[in-house]
């Protein structure tokens, strides 16, 4: 049984319990925030080390939509980059072995590859939160777009840096939908997103994963 997920488009570590109750007691101590996971992420551009904060629309739908300011009833998403590197850009070899979408975005010389721990496990939350801060995962065909969209047009999100005050709900509502069409669809692929650790119990239990897709 599945304690736990990541998605489809992410390698990596996934706790399995052999019986219900146990499944039950792992449950119980994500919710003590016992449970540490590491992940590690190639995104187009770099990020400070630190905590990053945003905030995360409450529907539970993709695309997950986030805002850099405090929006009430709106979930808290924060992350640590604890480590940021520059690395090559995956190889046309390696990105077609791997079947990695090509999301508008020519390859280009370096990539960083970024260790994280995930401090909030909200759906989706590596992947909007890098976006928004024009950093998207390679492969990402779903938020790429969207910040490839946002570093052209500066303003396009309604909840980001640039956004603007609305005069009424209508025109905030267009504006939202034109931003979620901005977006394209869940990768069928690979991206650049690894959950590489996972432990528990002050690293009493500690699993690591190999190496990722874009190091073979």
């Amino acid at each position: 049984m599945t304690t736990h997920q990541i998605d489809n488009c992410t390698e990596g570590c996934v706790v399995l319990a052999r019986n219900k109750e146990y499944c039950s007691v792992f449950h119980g101590k994500i919710r003590e925030k016992k449970v540490k996971k590491l992940y590690r992420a190639l995104a187009v551009s770099p990020l400070p080390i630190g905590i990053i904060n945003h905030y995360m629309r409450p529907i539970n739908m993709a695309p997950r939509l986030i805002s850099e300011d405090f929006m009430k009833g709106w979930l808290l998403c924060q992350l640590e980059v604890m480590e940021c590197r520059k690395v090559p850009w995956p190889t046309s070899v390696v990105q077609d072995e791997y079947c990695v979408e090509d999301c508008g975005l020519p390859s280009q010389d370096y990539a960083y590859e970024c260790k994280i721990n995930l401090l909030t496990g909200r759906t989706h939350q590596i992947r909007a939160q890098f976006a928004a801060c024009k950093a998207p995962l390679i492969g990402d065909s779903m938020y790429m777009p969207a910040a490839i969209a946002e570093m052209i047009n500066p303003g396009l999100n309604p909840f980001g840096k640039y956004k603007k005050d609305f005069i009424s709900e209508s025109e905030k509502e267009a504006d939202v939908a034109n931003w979620i069409a901005q977006h394209g669809k869940e990768p069928s692929a690979a991206i650049g997103l690894q959950a590489c650790q996972i432990s528990w119990d002050d690293d009493e239990h500690l699993f690591r994963a190999g190496l990722p897709w874009w190091r073979s």
